[in-house]
């Protein structure tokens, strides 16, 4: 097997993370049963076992240390990146919400805006 280096890899996974996140708009707006809050639940939830399973692949018997040492940076961007699953999901919730109510149901419909909003 051919040893790649850190940028190569690097590359590669983020190929992989903008190919599989761009299903996740898609995916909110196919839920219908479930609220806003039980998606960033069961996203958050999913996000941290991955997480969760990678670090012990990784640091094995020293995860514990490596969760000690992530720091004043580490911290800072578990928050940004769980504030922005949240704007993430609330944002594409209630803008979707927004053009059923608003524009299927008005004179705004005889514009034919079905061409910037397409219904899914």
């Amino acid at each position: 097997m051919k040893k790649y280096n850190n940028e190569i890899f690097g590359a590669i996974c983020l190929l992989a993370a903008g190919f599989f996140l761009s299903f996740g708009g898609l995916l909110i707006r196919l839920v219908d049963d479930a609220t806003t809050m039980q998606v960033t639940s069961y996203r958050s939830i999913t996000f941290c076992l991955v997480a969760l399973i990678y670090i012990l692949i990784k640091f094995k018997s020293e995860t514990p240390k490596a969760f000690i040492n992530i720091g004043k940076d580490g911290l800072l961007l578990a928050v940004i990146l769980g504030l922005s699953n949240i704007f993430f999901v609330f944002g594409m919730s209630n803008t979707y919400r927004w053009y059923e109510n608003y524009c299927c149901n008005s004179r705004v419909d005889d514009w034919n805006l079905n061409y910037v909003f397409p219904r899914i």
